[in-house]
C-alpha cells in the first residue's frame, strides 16, 4: 500500500513539471516561432538580427539548458555547421 501512494505522488510530480521545449506556447502566447520558420539552415548571424519582441535564447546544438518552460521565449537553435537548426517557443 505504501508502494503504491509514493509511486502515485511521484506520478503525480512528474505530470506537473515543466513542458518539454518543442511545445507550441498556449493561445495566446506571444512567441513568433510559427512565423520565423523561413530562417531554418541561414546562418546565426540572421538569428542575432532579430528583434523580436519577448525573451530569445540563442544556444547551440549540445548545450546546457534551464528546463523552465515560458510560453513566450524564442529559442534559436545553432546547428555544427553554424547555421539555424531549430526555431521553437518554450
Amino acid at each position: 500500500m505504501k508502494a503504491s501512494a509514493t509511486f502515485a505522488t511521484l506520478a503525480l510530480v512528474a505530470a506537473c513539471t515543466a513542458a518539454p521545449a518543442d511545445q507550441p506556447p498556449p493561445a495566446g502566447g506571444e512567441c513568433p516561432a510559427d512565423t520565423l520558420q523561413h530562417l531554418l539552415g541561414e546562418p546565426e548571424q540572421a538569428a542575432r538580427d532579430l528583434a523580436p519582441q519577448g525573451p530569445v535564447r540563442i544556444f547551440r546544438t549540445g548545450d546546457a539548458l534551464t528546463m523552465d518552460f515560458n510560453a513566450a521565449r524564442l529559442n534559436i537553435e545553432i546547428g555544427g555547421d553554424g547555421r539555424i537548426v531549430a526555431i521553437t517557443c518554450g
